[in-house]
């Protein structure tokens, strides 16, 4: 019987993972868990415990998290038959190449959703992560990444608001308002901080498409650059972004493949 390989992501709030049996194989069995729910004194054994027994290889990506991530490797690579990776951005893999001075300060999370991306739609793309931190990036069609911006995210806004300000106590998950104008408290937090990252997502995939063709309308052709988005709250922001957006659940996980095909690239 031939294992499964394994690829895990873990963001600042939780841990995700997926398998898939072949190359060509979609992602499969699919599984998260909350770091509160792991626990502080073990959360690698109790992660463990959630996964697979058996695998033949298994990808680690960790945004914030690097002495777990290490623990997990190691871990992993007792029950694996073959190669476990636990990823480090590189200036340049399988034709994408950084655009940081420093590299290492790029997120390995955006480094791995950019891989993902070239996947499932090649370059050039705007790529949008809706995590606890909103990271936006642009690649264009050499594989030439162009930077990017990170802000807080969604449930990071609406709680600074609610510890910094003396009469706002929104709840922290209202429901997306359709319109920016709010008759409530809390539907005006909600309306301010979706509706802004929204706006802050098609500025930046304007900004990009003009970056890449400055000669091009952006109103004849709104769907370039094709653009990603994903992260937890993506569904939610969804409906307030432009019609072309894409959402891709598992952006870091299918990027996470790549860097098991290109093993040799990154020894």
């Amino acid at each position: 019987m031939t294992h499964p390989a394994l690829f895990i992501d873990m963001g600042n709030s939780r841990v995700k993972w997926a398998q898939a049996s072949a190359k060509e194989h979609a992602l499969e069995a699919h599984g998260s868990r909350p770091y509160e729910v792991l626990g502080e004194h073990a959360p690698v054994a109790a992660l463990m415990d959630a996964l697979p027994p058996a695998i033949a290889a298994a990808v680690v990506v960790s945004v914030g998290h690097p002495d777990m991530a290490q623990e997990l490797g190691a871990r992993l690579q007792r029950l694996a038959s073959g190669q476990v990776i636990v990823g480090k951005v590189q200036r340049e893999f399988r034709g994408l190449t950084i655009g940081y001075e420093q590299p290492a300060n790029l997120g390995v999370d955006r480094w791995v959703a950019m891989l993902g991306a070239a996947r499932l739609v090649g370059y050039p793309c705007t790529v949008v992560d809706f995590g606890t931190a909103v990271t936006v990036d642009v690649v264009d069609g050499d594989g030439q990444h162009l930077g990017g911006a990170i802000a807080p995210g969604r449930t990071l806004q609406r709680r600074s608001l609610r510890q910094s300000t003396a009469r706002i106590r929104a709840g922290g998950r209202e429901p997306v308002p359709p319109s920016l104008f709010a008759s409530d408290t809390g539907e005006a937090v909600a309306a301010g901080v979706d509706h802004g990252l929204a706006a802050l997502v098609r500025l930046a995939h304007a900004s990009a498409a003009r970056r890449l063709d400055p000669g091009a309308d952006p109103q004849a052709e709104p769907g370039w650059p094709p653009l990603l988005i994903t992260g937890g709250d993506a569904p939610d922001l969804l409906p307030l972004l432009p019609a072309h957006a894409q959402h891709v659940d598992d952006l870091v996980l299918e990027g996470a493949r790549s860097l098991l095909e290109g093993v040799e690239e990154i020894r």
